[in-house]
């Protein structure tokens, strides 16, 4: 941890403090493919790329997997890789993620099966919205009942509508969302 309590893991994936989570931050699991962090040892925040897959787990781990009230999800194998951002499709695991509040993609987000409408999410960030079928996850949105709605790019004419449609919903570049977490505006857990 450095002295500002940035983690490297912090700085690659998300810019949050953990400084800022209620509770002592710990490494519970990590692979190639995902990075489990806990805090106070109950899970918290899992950090998975492409090549993930639930079912490859033993049962314990996948166990505590379920339990991840933060999930951030990458387009790519490694997490210090410097590669072109792809798009996300959203897959069946997330499902099992009964405590999931806040739910982070890099990359363009695809939800072909509405999974996004099955989890109990309050805070979606996203970079950007796919090319192709961006109307879907905009009705998508919609459904969802967010307290945060968190975009690195989107078109002016797309924030407008979300705003006049979801007026209870704060709607918020992530620079700005990632400002506010770390100064304890926002409450990340």
């Amino acid at each position: 941890m450095s002295k500002k309590g940035v983690s490297k893991l912090d700085l690659v994936t998300t810019n949050i403090r953990s400084e800022n989570l209620k509770g002592k931050p710990n490494l519970i699991f990590s692979d190639r493919f995902c990075t489990l962090i806990g805090m106070d040892l109950l899970p918290h925040s899992l950090f998975a790329n492409i090549g993930f897959s639930f079912k490859d787990y033993p049962s314990s781990i996948r166990l505590q997997i379920s339990e991840s009230k933060a999930v951030l999800l990458r387009p790519y194998h490694a997490f210090d890789d410097e590669q072109n951002l792809g798009d996300i499709i959203l897959q069946d695991w997330l499902k099992v993620l009964k405590k999931i509040k806040i739910l982070t993609i890099e990359g363009g987000l695809i939800d072909k099966k509405n999974i996004l409408l099955n989890l109990p999410i309050n805070t979606l960030v996203f970079d950007h919205l796919p090319k192709e079928n961006g109307h879907v996850v905009l009705k998508t949105v919609l459904s969802m009942k967010l307290k945060y709605l968190v975009y690195k790019e989107m078109d002016v004419s797309d924030i407008t509508y979300l705003r006049k449609q979801l007026p209870k919903t704060a709607i918020l570049q992530k620079e700005e969302y990632e400002q506010m977490v770390n100064q304890g505006l926002i409450p990340f857990e």
